[in-house]
């Protein structure tokens, strides 16, 4: 079997609302809807604070608010999506503390219905402003109505609508609390767009069939999709009744309610004037979003779909309205105004943001939006790779990410999380610091030195929690802080013997580097015990201090080393460098780090130079080389000799080097010799092994108050904290814009990223020029565009993946890319083309080297839907079939792919993936095929001929095909072997609820089989979730699925929703009775959740013991604990 765990969850926003939650009206939260997680942030002055989330059992589609009369408390309404829709009806409870806060279901309604066909556009629910009635639509030809009663659900039915083509609700503004009318917006049988109103009366359980406020109203505006309630001006000469604004489309028209018409004519063709009150031409992209900026109606923020903000204006005097732009954010699919104008903008495809509104415009941006905080969005993944990409051993995962103007590459990593337990202020922009201890053997730091670039900064620490956070000692007189200081440290003194022999004595001491002298300090008495001065006209300018050493490097090119023994500083030798010009070489950085924590004094110094950007390494005290000068690219700005290694693995020995275009450099260094350099990059200012955002320096700390910590140097003072959760996600945005990235692939010997991208322009109003294809080639290292091809005009790029092909010369790896032309007049595409991209490196004889090129190409007879490659040929999916090609080339040094077999006999191939000898494809309308290239024939193996309508496909090792579907289910099949013949079984189905576009083979997490659990590959969906699909032995299937079950049987979902029910897989009609649970997958959120409990908790007893005997768990709690620990290890 299999278990399926979320590694990130979706991230996606579908809605958002500002509301009170409590009774206390002064205190206002942004309940956010994500696709399958509602959060509520508690809205502060300048920024939101989350209370709770809680993950729902569902695709949410709609989130509204339900008042409470006589109070300033609303409930919370919340629609779900197909194949099994519900309502659910929430309610915030704040317990004691925010901490204890949390929404809990207090009524579900399920809406389900087994022969009812789904509505294809609109699909969501409306509560009316006097919170009495709510509206939804999930099935063609009805509505569902909710009686509301003080924020609760008093009763439901269901109302016929003749309009079966609905594209947007809203309720009309009304005279009475009485009477309610609904207006539809929605296309009818002609294809022509309708706007329409009812009135609905509650009480008789219907719908009319004509209405007193509105007329029928043919749009010529096909392209109009949304409706807004405008609430009557009050002081308004033309708006006295309210009326209705339909947008989307290439203009905003205004129509008015005139309390005087009595709908007894409909109005057919183009909408007339005396409907229309107003409108204003929109020339921009289709409106995605927007929110009512006051309670009288008169101001709403638009949203289009590439993230351009506007605030619409009616005009009071007279019949027009205005359009104002405000700047650009990410494509919203919500907009919800916060107080102080500040806005929350939530995303699918970019990262939802909170913005502030300003009075002026920015002279930076030229806009009146400031962007105050971002919130993390992967959606949607259209596609994945994981890649060591920078030799580390530690892969990556590189996504596909957003669309429209927010296409990005996001790089998701394994990292940490910080703690910030302090904050210093007034020591801004700190260069250095250093922890100091009382002695040199005590186990605590007391004394942190700060130095900025003209003074230094001596800073008591607390020795206990009843203390001040920090002091400035006063009983250090003769330290230096009107300095800045270049290098400190608790040092070790040295005593000789009268046999000569060295021992070396911990003690009060400490040294401190300026750049006119060294001094050595007792740290017990704060007086300076010795101190020793350069020559006179040379500066000190780098120092480094191991336990017994100082080594400094002068203006000029000198390096001295100094000693302590007893209590005076000695000099032991030095060393002056200089350049073949005879010009003097000076010094850029140093180390002499021993190279085992354990020692006393350093063997070694390793030095690197400002002009020649060269490192040496030298054996101490006589500075003799050991080893040729290696020469950077970029300047060395820091150097660490550290080992990595522990008791376990023996000694790892690296030499970092920090560059100054914000890069990291490590060598092997064994016995003074440096090994193959490896490249990491970590930004793009200079590096100082510990670089990240709006941090100059930090160190490790550690004391009584603040154990195991770091102090961390920011722009405005100093932070100390902790590292916690090593396993947090770190996600690093590489911006594309209106790039959006549809394809990529790792090429891993020329560490290059290909990546297939897609822009298309705008024009006008939901028009836009023509698609405009590109393959990009990215450096790994740093994510810089170093080659960019670019296709033809309507010709997309459909398939990108790097294969080993094989010519004459030998196997070489090449970039494979996929496209189609676009023809509007046809039914199927008929074009398309291959291309065979080199990486600017040759594995091969064949002397091609240089920069990456277009090798070869040919024509494809439709869409080339995926690439892959088998025994060094090239496999396409194209169209109906699948075909093999090989790389040939020719003497005259021509290269060209040759059509070497072909396989036609399927509906749609829009899968295909390897495995040793095997092709297996994926059918979009059909099932799964596996065929088998004999010389230049391909051959069916076996076939599966259920209507399974697959999206995309993996193997797992050499018998297993993991697949997912339309229907949001994940397969599986097995390989099975009778005799001769082979057939596919299917093994597992499964409902993941949400749409799979990759799956990845590999993990982050190599360790290898551990308690029968083996991570196999990773999963990623259209709302942002990272899902790893485990493989685990037979005997722990079956533990872990008595453990499900009970799981199952003790844990619900919102609602009171069942967990097999809610996994059971699903068909286009919803719930199959043929397939009431999942089969070959568990689980594995459901399986941690147990961890979440104490082990002497009620919940653990019902969990073990099951609903009868039968179900007890023979597994001890203990076992069971380590492995689910095991399982979550793994992700």
């Amino acid at each position: 079997m299999k278990a399926v765990a979320t590694f990130h969850r979706p991230t996606s926003v579908v809605d958002s609302l500002r509301t009170t939650l409590t009774d206390d009206g002064d205190v206002e939260y942004l309940v956010v809807a994500k696709t399958c997680i509602l959060e509520v942030f508690v809205i502060l002055t300048d920024a939101l604070r989350l209370q709770c989330s809680l993950e729902i059992w569902g695709r949410i589609t709609s989130l509204q608010a339900i008042p409470l009369e006589g109070t300033s408390e609303h409930h919370l309404l919340v629609l779900t999506d197909h194949q099994d829709p519900r309502l659910l009806l929430f309610k915030y409870f704040q317990k004691s503390g925010d901490k204890n806060s949390e929404i809990k279901c207090i009524k579900d309604l399920p809406l389900y219905e087994r022969n009812a066909r789904p509505t294809e556009f609109f699909n969501g629910c409306l509560v009316d402003r006097k919170g009495k009635v709510a509206v939804v639509s999930s099935y063609v030809g009805k509505l569902k109505i909710l009686e509301l009663d003080n924020g609760l659900i008093h009763s439901d039915f269901d109302v016929s609508v003749r309009e079966l083509n609905i594209l947007s609700l809203c309720f009309l503004p009304t005279a009475t609390s009485r009477s309610v009318a609904l207006a539809i917006l929605h296309r009818d049988h002609t294809q022509m767009l309708v706007l329409t109103s009812h009135d609905l009366s509650v009480s008789d359980h219907e719908l009319s069939s004509s209405s007193t406020l509105l007329p029928d109203v043919n749009l010529s505006d096909i392209d109009s999709g949304f409706l807004i309630p405008v609430p009557p001006h009050t002081r308004s000469t033309w708006n006295p009744n309210g009326g209705i604004l339909v947008l989307g489309g290439k203009c905003i028209k205004y129509l008015i309610i005139d309390k005087k018409q009595r709908k007894k004519n409909n109005t057919s063709g183009p909408v007339g004037a005396k409907a229309v009150k107003a409108e204003i031409d929109w020339q921009f992209s289709k409106i995605t979003a927007w929110s009512q900026v006051d309670t009288e109606g008169k101001r709403y923020l638009l949203g289009d779909a590439f993230g351009r903000l506007f605030v619409l204006l009616f005009d009071l005097e007279f019949p027009k309205m205005v359009i104002m732009s405000l700047g650009e954010v990410s494509p919203p699919t919500s907009i919800t105004l916060l107080p102080s104008q500040y806005l929350f903008v939530g995303s699918h495809f970019g990262d939802s943001q909170l913005v502030h509104v300003v009075s002026n415009k920015s002279l930076a941006s030229g806009t009146f939006i400031e962007v105050a905080e971002v919130y993390k969005n992967i959606a949607p993944i259209i596609d994945a790779v994981l890649a060591d990409i920078d030799n580390t051993g530690q892969p990556a995962i590189v996504t596909c990410s957003g669309g429209r103007s927010a296409g990005s590459l996001r790089i998701i990593r394994n990292g940490a999380n910080f703690n910030e337990d302090v904050r210093i202020d007034g020591i801004p922009n700190a260069t250095g610091m250093w922890p100091l201890k009382m002695q040199y053997d005590d186990e605590y730091h007391c004394f942190i030195l700060v130095t900025t670039r003209v003074s230094s900064h001596l800073l008591k620490l607390p020795q206990s929690r009843h203390e001040d956070a920090l002091s400035r000692p006063t009983t250090f007189v003769e330290i230096r802080l009107d300095v800045p200081t270049l290098a400190s440290g608790n040092v070790l003194t040295q005593f000789t013997s009268p046999t000569g022999k060295s021992t070396f004595k911990g003690g009060p001491y400490m040294v401190q580097v300026i750049p006119s002298a060294v001094m050595l300090l007792n740290t017990s008495l704060g007086i300076r015990e010795d101190m020793w001065e350069p020559d006179r006209g040379c500066e000190i300018v780098v120092a480094d201090v191991s336990p017994s050493q100082i080594c400094l490097a002068m203006s000029g090119g000198r390096v001295v080393l100094l000693n302590i023994l007893g209590e005076k500083i000695l000099e032991q030798s030095r060393k002056m460098f200089a350049e073949t010009t005879g010009k003097a070489a000076e010094i850029s950085a140093l180390t002499i780090s021993p190279i085992s924590p354990g020692l006393a004094f350093a063997s070694f110094v390793v030095l690197s130079f400002w002009s020649s950007h060269e490192i040496k390494v030298f054996t101490l005290p006589a500075f003799t080389r050991t080893d040729e000068p290696v020469i950077l690219p970029h300047l060395p700005r820091s150097l660490l000799l550290y080992d990595f290694g522990d008791k376990e693995t023996g000694s790892h020995i690296h030499l970092m080097v920090g560059l100054a275009n914000g890069v990291v450099v490590s060598f092997p260094f064994t016995k003074g010799k440096l090994g193959e350099r490896k490249v990491v990059a970590l930004g793009e200012s200079p590096v100082f092994l510990s670089a990240c955002t709006d941090v100059m320096t930090a160190s490790p700390l550690h004391s009584a108050v603040f154990p195991s910590s770091i102090i961390l140097s920011s722009p405005d003072g100093l932070v100390i904290g902790r590292v916690l959760e090593l396993d947090k996600l770190h996600i690093r945005t590489i911006n594309l814009g209106v790039d959006n990235p549809v394809k990529l692939a790792y090429h891993s010997n020329a560490n290059l990223i290909g990546v297939g991208c897609l822009r298309q322009e705008h024009i006008e109003a939901n028009n836009f020029g023509d698609a405009i294809s590109t393959f990009k080639l990215l450096d790994a290292a740093d994510f810089t565009t170093t080659h960019d091809f670019s296709l033809e005009t309507e010709e997309e790029i459909t398939a990108v993946a790097a294969v080993t092909l094989e010519t004459q010369y030998g196997n070489e790896m090449v970039f494979a890319v996929g496209s189609v032309y676009f023809d509007d007049t046809e039914g199927e595409p008929s074009r398309g083309r291959i291309f065979i991209f080199s990486a600017g490196i040759s594995t091969t004889s064949s002397d091609r080297k240089g920069p990456p090129q277009l090798l070869a190409d040919t024509q494809a007879h439709g869409c080339v839907y995926a690439l892959a490659c088998i025994q060094g040929k090239l496999v396409a999916a194209v169209n109906t079939g699948v075909v093999i090609f090989s790389l040939e080339y020719h003497d005259n040094h021509a290269i060209r792919l040759a059509r070497l077999a072909e396989w036609n006999h399927n509906y749609l191939v829009t899968s295909v993936v390897t495995s040793n000898d095997q092709i297996i494809i994926g059918d979009a309308v059909a099932s799964l095929a596996v065929l088998r290239l004999v010389g230049d024939k391909l051959v069916t193996i076996t076939r599966d001929y259920g209507p399974l309508w697959p999206l995309c496909i993996e193997v797992i090792g050499e018998q297993t095909i993991i697949g997912s579907n339309s229907n949001n289910n994940l397969f599986s099949f097995k390989l099975q072997h009778q005799g001769d013949e082979k057939s596919l079984e299917r093994d597992g189905f499964y409902n993941i609820d949400e749409t799979v576009n990759r799956f990845v083979p590999g993990c982050f997490d190599k360790s290898g089989n551990k308690l029968g659990i083996s991570p196999a590959l990773l999963l990623f969906t259209t709302a942002g979730r990272i899902a790893m699909v485990i493989n685990l032995d037979d005997a722990l299937s079956r533990q872990l699925s008595c453990l499900e079950r009970n799981l199952a049987g003790a844990i619900q979902g919102p609602g009171n929703m069942d967990h097999t029910s809610w996994r059971a897989p699903k068909n286009s009609q919803g719930r199959s009775d043929a397939q009431a649970a999942a089969v070959g997958f568990l689980d594995g959120d459901l399986l941690e959740r147990f961890l979440d409990y104490p082990a002497a908790s009620p919940e653990i007893a019902r969990i073990m013991s099951g609903k009868n005997e039968a179900e007890r768990l023979t597994t001890p709690y203990g076992q069971m604990r380590s492995i689910l620990e095991s399982l979550r290890s793994t992700h």
